[in-house]
């Protein structure tokens, strides 16, 4: 009995010396409290949030998202355009780093880019490379990578309130986008690039370029000029033969025919405009200088008269062009214009 007692007894001296080294262990060698051990132990908000860490609002926020990725071939040389989306409608990035790898089709690296941009809040961008040295018969592939997002709210990195009020393709011994840049906000602004995009008949992005203003002051406009690689054609005539018009068009109409109406117009040089589709005040306007141009009934809507006109018109003025012309040479009426300023 007394031995079984000394068994018991030594059990439970040595259980606590072990407890105790245990216990002496752990306060040696346990890490200090950090942002990013899923733990809430240093007065954080949220775990691994708020208080000495990341504000948790910030930390909740989504990632910047990659919409689309092009490559542009050109000759030795290829263009990288990489869409991007901010999902986030009260946050914008100040600053961020990104990472272009280009790869070949057997998935071997051929050149890497990094660089820095910025994105407002809920904002739709353009990363545009116009010329890079890799060949696009090299390319294949592009991936990105974001990475250090710098979170500012909105109101603090608000986005300038420039307006792009005008813009043309033209060719002039190779594309040209001309355009005119009002600042309309109360601060002047330094570096605006302005980048214009074009498109083939069938859609498709064949060519990115862009260029840079200098200083903008507050309230004042520019004229700008966007030069393209001279291996772009402008494909004549914007509209293709098989527009028919079949029905009287009227402002406040909606539908197919009124967009290809405002593109005629535009290739006549009288609609300015995008193709909205909606035959509004603008389109009205352009219907009326058609109609005095040509010495028809000034109505402003496309009438019986003015209809039968322009049909006619493009049945006999449209010459045909080859399928590979069409899909190799700018559509100016699908150029897009970009402006990118940062405060």
């Amino acid at each position: 009995m007394r031995l079984l007692k000394q068994i018991l007894y030594g059990g439970i001296f040595l259980i606590i010396i072990v407890l105790v080294v245990w216990w002496l262990v752990g306060l040696i060698y346990t890490p200090s409290p950090t942002c990013f051990d899923n733990s809430q132990n240093q007065g954080e908000e949220g775990v691994d949030c708020g208080g000495p860490c990341i504000s948790c609002e910030i930390k909740s926020l989504k990632p910047i998202t990659i919409q689309n990725k092009f490559i542009i071939p050109l000759e030795n040389e290829a263009g990288v355009v990489i869409e991007l989306i901010n999902p986030n409608t009260e946050w914008a990035a100040k600053s961020f780093d990104y990472t272009l790898i280009f790869k070949d089709q057997f998935g071997s690296v051929v050149q890497s880019i990094t660089g820095n941009s910025f994105i407002y809040a809920g904002e739709f961008k353009d990363i545009i490379l116009p010329r890079i040295s890799a060949s696009s018969t090299t390319v294949a592939t592009v991936d990105i990578t974001i990475q250090n997002p710098q979170w500012e709210q909105k109101e603090i990195f608000r986005k300038p309130e420039v307006e792009i009020q005008e813009f043309g393709t033209s060719y002039e011994k190779g594309i040209v986008v001309s355009t005119k840049i009002n600042n309309k906000d109360t601060q002047s602004l330094i570096n605006v690039d302005v980048a214009a995009l074009v498109f083939n008949r069938s859609g498709v992005l064949i060519g990115a370029s862009k260029t840079r203003i200098d200083s903008l002051p507050a309230f004042e406009s520019k004229q700008v000029r966007i030069i393209f690689p001279k291996n772009l054609d402008l494909y004549q005539p914007t509209i293709a033969p098989a527009i028919s018009f079949s029905r009287v068009l009227i402002q406040g109409d909606t539908g197919e025919d009124v967009g290809d109406l405002q593109m005629v117009l535009k290739e006549q040089g009288l609609y300015a405009g995008v193709t909205t589709k909606f035959f509004d005040a603008d389109t009205q306007a352009a219907v009326r200088e058609f109609q005095q141009k040509n010495k028809l009934e000034v109505t402003g809507m496309l009438d019986e008269t003015t209809r039968i006109f322009i049909n006619k018109l493009l049945t006999d003025n449209t010459p045909q062009q080859n399928t590979q012309v069409k899909d190799t040479s700018v559509d100016a009426s699908r150029t897009k214009v970009f402006v990118e300023v940062s405060r």
